[in-house]
């Protein structure tokens, strides 16, 4: 008898068992849904065997995963590992079977191990032990947390990176092997500085092992995922339950990967103390509870929220600036996998350094740079990984507040336009949606004139030669001639008067003419609102007016989302062009020829 679960990781520290055991499996209850779990590191902690290895070690009769790689080889905690993935595997089977296989069947399990005493990570696992007896894993969901919340996770008295005594210890090693100039120095306030650097460092240090644990976790879900041919989600605890629920539980969803501004409202906050007034922010952070409710799963890019140091004349400083606002409608954020453990969560401003030990005069950067150029790359790495885990991309308001996209979302785009232009079947499930508002269009389309006024003349003009020569208007190999006489002269008549249409296509071209510009503008537009051109019938664009048009196109969106629609609607397109003769009025440069 052969068993398909569900495997649920995440790297330490992220909040795996109380996301599970306090959110997601008391939503479950909620609805109804019957569900099996099993965790392979509680089998682990429980079994006789290393119980047996542990005898006369310092540790409880039942000991923690940090007690078993600490005082054990790898080789022997890898053997272990796998013996308790066997039993939780059985055990997951047993309870289905009750539940006569109608059950939502749950493994959860760590894929990487880090042993403290050697400071060395590992991982324990065999793949084919996942599919062993017939087995299949159908989903692979894994969840990660801000590196901040991790560090508060492992660092309390007796955990793997135990803070009183990790920065005591580092204190004393590196008073050791002061240089005697260094220690010359005995003022109350010296002491006090060099102490916080040190204990800034130590801090730092552990963070970076945060940072490549989570990624070696997200690198090792993804190729499992792979091998086994499982969807796969990378889902940061600061984000929906219900959202990833109905992954797990509905065969047919989805992934889709949300894009939006994050800098500029984060500037705005740093500038004037509010998130801006226009409700960018409420409007990001809605996507994914109101798309939930029309079967559309979205993954946020805010759930992780690292690059916030607050900063001062003198450079960055050791405390956090406001974390983007997590996307719950409880104060508990119990509507989330996210589960605080105390009342400076989620914010954490001073997880750095104690508010007693702040100097917003001194220098921090020698101490806070390498952290930071860490957390930059991570961004990267980390957003790139979830455009590629989901198949679906959503961006909105890309040109918001300077009409201009940002590197980020660029970069994005981009790269989902790769993945969908693979050859491969996988890709063709790809589809891709840009929620622009008419104002933030309008912003785009001044500053493109702004910025070369001809260049986007001539963008319109190459699209019209294009359907001149698809059509049989014009001879192949006569495109550079069109573009140069219409840009020149910006007349229909100087191309009938050249002698560059045959005598009898005029007629025709003309009574054409205004439908051909406007599909050459419209051609145009649609690469500048998709930021790149996209494969046909992959990609939909909406322009909206408000946040309340918005709410009613969100049907719609999630079916264009679902693969329901073969194509988008084209009611953009009248928005689109509304938008170019505006914005055009006071442009007397542009081609009058071109103005549709």
């Amino acid at each position: 008898m052969a068993l398909r679960y569900v495997l649920i990781c995440s790297p330490g520290g992220s909040g795996l068992k109380d996301a599970v055991e306090d959110r997601l499996k008391p939503f479950l209850t909620e609805t109804n849904a019957v569900f099996c779990h099993q965790d392979v590191e509680d089998e682990l902690c429980a079994s006789y065997d290393v119980r047996k290895a542990l005898q006369g070690l310092p540790v409880p009769i039942r000991p923690t995963v940090g007690d078993i790689t600490r005082y054990l080889p790898r080789t022997q905690v890898i053997r272990f590992w796998k013996s308790a993935l066997q039993q939780s595997l059985t055990s997951l089977l047993q309870c289905s079977d009750q539940h006569e296989n109608r059950s939502l069947n749950l493994l959860t399990c760590h894929l990487d191990l880090y042993g403290g005493r050697r400071r060395e990570m590992y991982s324990p696992i065999d793949v084919r032990l996942f599919i062993e007896d017939g087995h299949e894993v159908s989903h692979v969901l894994l969840l990660i947390d801000d590196i901040y919340d991790m560090y508060v996770r492992l660092s309390q008295p007796a955990a793997l990176y135990d803070e009183a005594a990790g920065i005591s210890e580092y204190v004393r090693d590196q008073s050791r092997h002061e240089a005697p100039e260094q220690s010359g120095d005995r003022r109350p306030d010296a002491s006090r500085l060099q102490r916080a650097k040190w204990t800034i460092e130590w801090k730092a240090n552990v963070l970076a092992v945060l940072l490549s644990w989570r990624r070696a976790e997200m690198l090792m879900a993804e190729a499992v995922a792979h091998q086994l041919d499982a969807k796969y989600i990378a889902f940061g605890v600061k984000q929906s339950v219900a959202a990833v629920t109905h992954w797990l539980l509905d065969p047919s969803r989805q992934g889709v990967y949300i894009s939006h501004p994050i800098s500029r409202p984060r500037r705005e906050r740093r500038k004037t103390g509010l998130w801006p007034t226009d409700r960018v922010v409420e409007e990001c952070n809605e996507l994914q509870m109101e798309l939930d409710t029309h079967g559309v799963t979205c993954v946020m890019p805010t759930a992780i929220d690292e690059l916030r140091f607050a900063t001062a004349p003198a450079g960055e400083l050791p405390r956090l600036d406001t974390r983007w606002p997590i996307a719950s409608k409880r104060a508990d954020f119990s509507d989330t996998l996210y589960k605080t453990s105390g009342q400076a969560q989620p914010e954490l401003t001073y997880v750095l350094l104690p508010s007693k030990q702040q100097s917003d005069s001194t220098n921090w950067r020698p101490w806070l740079g390498a952290l930071q150029n860490q957390i930059k790359t991570e961004i990267a790495f980390r957003d790139h990984h979830l455009v590629a885990a989901n198949p679906g991309l959503l961006v909105l308001r890309p040109f918001y507040g300077n009409g201009m996209t940002s590197e980020g979302v660029g970069a994005e785009v981009d790269h989902w336009q790769a993945l969908a232009k693979d050859p491969s079947p996988a890709a063709g499930d790809r589809r891709a949606v840009f929620i622009h508002f008419a104002e933030d269009v309008e912003a785009m389309l001044r500053e493109a004139l702004r910025v070369d006024s001809s260049s986007l003349d001539f963008q319109i003009n190459a699209a019209t030669v294009a359907i001149l020569e698809r059509e049989g208007f014009s001879r192949h190999g006569m495109a550079q001639t069109l573009v140069r006489r219409l840009s020149n002269d910006a007349g229909f008549d100087s191309l009938l008067d050249a002698g560059l249409i045959p005598l009898d296509l005029q007629t025709k071209l003309r009574e054409r003419w205004p439908s051909i510009t406007e599909s050459a503008a419209v051609r145009v537009l649609q690469e500048l609102l998709t930021l790149i051109e996209m494969p046909p019938n992959r990609a939909g664009i909406w322009i909206v007016r408000s946040e309340t048009e918005l709410r009613n196109e969100y049907p719609t969106i999630a079916k264009f989302l679902r693969g329901e629609l073969l194509k988008s609607p084209d009611d953009w397109i009248t928005a689109a062009l509304d938008a170019l003769k505006s914005v055009r009025k006071d442009a007397p440069g542009s081609s009058p020829s071109q103005k549709p």
